[in-house]
């Protein structure tokens, strides 16, 4: 596999949508690993764990999206719906 980071990302998006979890998620931490700044990875990582209830693993990344992308009201929505979600 190229250490083309967009590649992990989309082999990630498609890995999660055909249900394989695992290789899923080691894609997007690779696409992570490889541009960790890119909004785009850092909300789907994110977004990947809300999705599987799995809150600790989502609420860093999402609050790395909030400090990252001040501007941008996508990073906000999803760290509502973990704290929502996740409960007290």
């Amino acid at each position: 596999m190229p250490e083309n980071a967009r590649v992990h990302y989309n082999l990630g998006l498609l890995l999660a949508y055909l249900q394989e979890d695992k290789k899923a998620e080691l894609s997007l931490l690779k696409a992570l690993e490889i541009d960790p700044g890119n909004r785009d990875y850092l909300f789907a990582a994110a977004d990947f764990y809300l999705k599987r209830r799995r809150f600790l693993e989502a609420k860093p990344l999402a609050d790395q999206l909030v400090s990252k992308y001040p501007d941008w009201d996508m990073g906000y929505r999803i760290l509502e719906l973990i704290n929502r979600e996740a409960g007290p």
